[in-house]
């Protein structure tokens, strides 16, 4: 097996940050988080570990420490009555912000604000109730006649883009003057993207089966190729994938660790093949052809005695055990 690890893995920089602010400010003090951080309950018990803990989203809660509001932000109400008995945090994902703010603007100038979400995600609870005049369109099968003439259309950061596309399109329809407002974030938009270009055989993508982003992942993989959706290795069947490259996809709340962990696991750093020959996997998952004899690595695509790659020190590494 080859495994091609996608380009854009690992935390996005909205939830990145978050961590690394929550570690910051744990040396200083005790520090609560708003509602679990991620759906990914490993990040969520990462950081229980260090000491980051988790509170439920009541407004009335008080905490000994600083309360953070996580990546995916709440409602101004929500965040001035949570300010009136605790030092807050507010670690929104500036993409998210940026949705509140315009919605609000738009809403002040008089135009119906159609929002394009996932029903009960915090991230869109948080945008539709700071507002009044709204539509939320939670599945395009069952699109409601808006009967305002001056709409604006947004968006989920983590949508899937072609949808809301089918969205605008079906809303000019009646409203051929409307506000498109692009707020897809664009780490997301670059992951779904990036797995029409891979050329593999299989994708395996790790998250969270509640991580709405990594199941838009998956969803769009399996209409491409056979696709396994794990949270860890132990959950493939790797016969199923021998001999095949096979793409590596994360979802956002997913940390870099954990994908090189499982590339580990499911690949050794350096195989055997004959006497002198070797296979070594890269960083980037990578698998190339070391013979020490000449020495030769495919990485390089000829023959050359002058400077080592580190694929063939590895191998040489290895030969020596």
């Amino acid at each position: 097996m080859e495994i091609i690890k996608a380009k854009s893995t690992g935390y996005c920089s909205g939830v990145g940050n978050c961590v690394k602010k929550l570690r910051e400010f744990k040396k200083k003090t005790n520090v609560f988080v708003y509602g679990p951080l991620t759906n990914n309950n490993k990040v969520v018990e990462m950081l229980d570990k260090e000491g980051v803990k988790t509170v439920e989203t009541n407004p009335e809660v008080i905490v000994d420490g600083i309360l953070a509001i996580r990546a995916h932000g709440v409602t101004d109400k929500e965040i001035e009555k949570l300010s009136e008995n605790n030092e807050v945090l507010d670690l929104t994902c500036p993409k998210i912000n940026k949705i509140h703010a315009l919605s609000k603007s738009y809403e002040k100038k008089g135009y119906h604000i159609v929002f394009l979400g996932l029903k009960d995600h915090p991230e869109a609870k948080g945008i539709i109730g700071n507002l009044e005049n709204y539509s939320f369109i939670t599945s395009l099968e069952n699109i409601p006649e808006i009967k305002e003439e001056k709409i604006v259309v947004l968006a989920q950061t983590t949508i899937v883009k072609a949808n809301f596309e089918k969205l605008v399109n079906e809303l000019k329809k009646t409203h051929p003057d409307l506000i498109v407002l692009d707020t897809i974030c664009d780490e997301t938009y670059n992951r779904q993207e990036e797995i029409k270009e891979m050329e593999v055989d299989a994708f395996i993508v790790v998250g969270h089966k509640k991580s709405n982003n990594t199941r838009h992942l998956y969803e769009i993989a399996k209409e491409i190729k056979p696709t396994y959706w794990i949270n860890e290795s132990s959950e493939l069947n790797l016969d199923e994938l021998k001999d095949k490259k096979v793409g590596l996809l994360s979802g956002s709340t997913v940390p870099n660790k954990t994908i090189n962990k499982i590339m580990e696991e499911l690949l050794p750093k350096v195989k055997k093949i004959s006497d002198n020959r070797f296979l070594v996997t890269s960083d980037k998952g990578e698998c190339y052809e070391v013979d020490l004899a000449m020495p030769f690595c495919e990485c390089k695509g000829f023959y050359y005695n002058k400077r080592e790659c580190k694929h063939i020190k590895l191998a040489r590494e290895f030969s020596n055990q």
